[in-house]
């Protein structure tokens, strides 16, 4: 088995060139539909934040499409994460659109490569989880080719560089039973500080703008309330085609659980914002939630 996984989608996502990728995080920043200019990151510790109640983790929601799409809200998300200090450890989860392996995935691999450098697993944390969370095993299969936490980490490695670790979790079932066990199970390590969470996922999707707008609306209105179950009807009744309600479900459990009581919107967007085409558009959005 290797021990590093490379790279599945740079020069598709994202640049592959390393000066280009560096180039193309800047553009996300200060872009119109960015958060102005590229943050500086706070050289606490993220344990030692200061604020209301403030335990030591925060929680972001992150959309994963390619860069000249999602990238600028994307980047609100990170501009955030890099007031609050430097994590010790990066929680990942994201869908796993090709349903390939095992339902729950932890990485296989003890290194993430990206063209920025590469990123140690921090597989401590993977195996105490495991034991938490049955069902959850390291499948390379389910990891491979999937792009929605790989999108992430060049944000990351921009903000920290290549010795933050993290924590790779993919979900192909993304029911709201196995994302409020999974979410239970996070909160037990993730209360213990230092640690973000990053939930992977994108919103509507290849519907008129004014008509993702409307439904994402729903969406986010759950996801604000930090109410799981509300999130799923949505998703459900109204027929969301959201690619990440899975890790976003589990994301909210887990920061209630840890006495949360309420998310902020970052930034919202549709992909017809950036590519002029509003007959059929992806949403985007950033969302913080901090444990209180």
């Amino acid at each position: 088995m290797e021990k590093v996984r490379p790279p599945a989608v740079a020069g598709q996502f994202y640049p592959g060139d390393p000066e280009k990728l560096r180039q193309k995080l800047a553009q996300c920043y200060r872009h119109p539909l960015g958060p102005g200019g590229l943050p500086e990151v706070s050289p606490q510790a993220l344990d030692q934040a200061e604020g209301p109640a403030f335990i030591g983790t925060a929680g972001y929601i992150v959309p994963h499409a390619g860069y000249d799409y999602s990238g600028p809200v994307a980047a609100h998300a990170f501009g955030c994460m890099a007031r609050l200090g430097r994590p010790r450890v990066v929680a990942l989860l994201g869908p796993n659109h090709h349903g390939l392996g095992h339902a729950l995935a932890l990485s296989p691999w003890e290194q993430w490569r990206t063209p920025l450098g590469t990123l140690p697993v921090e597989t401590t944390l993977a195996c105490r989880l495991a034991e938490l969370m049955p069902g959850l095993v390291p499948d390379a299969a389910a990891h491979r080719h999937e792009h929605s936490l790989e999108v992430l980490l060049p944000f990351l490695v921009h903000l920290y560089g290549p010795s933050i670790a993290i924590l790779p979790i993919v979900m192909a079932d993304q029911s709201l039973a196995v994302a409020q066990l999974l979410g239970e199970a996070l909160a037990s390590i993730v209360g213990e500080g230092g640690i973000l969470v990053l939930a992977s996922s994108d919103f509507s999707h290849y519907l008129a703008d004014p008509s993702a707008r409307r439904e994402d609306s729903y969406a986010l209105q759950a996801i604000q309330a930090l109410d799981a179950a509300a999130l799923a009807r949505v998703v459900r009744e109204r027929g969301l085609n959201m690619c990440g309600p899975g890790p976003v479900m589990a994301l909210l459990v887990a920061f209630r659980a840890m006495g949360a009581a309420s998310a902020r919107l970052l930034a919202y967007a549709t992909s017809g914002d950036t590519s002029g085409d509003r007959t059929s558009v992806v949403g985007y959005a950033a969302v913080e939630v901090h444990a209180r």
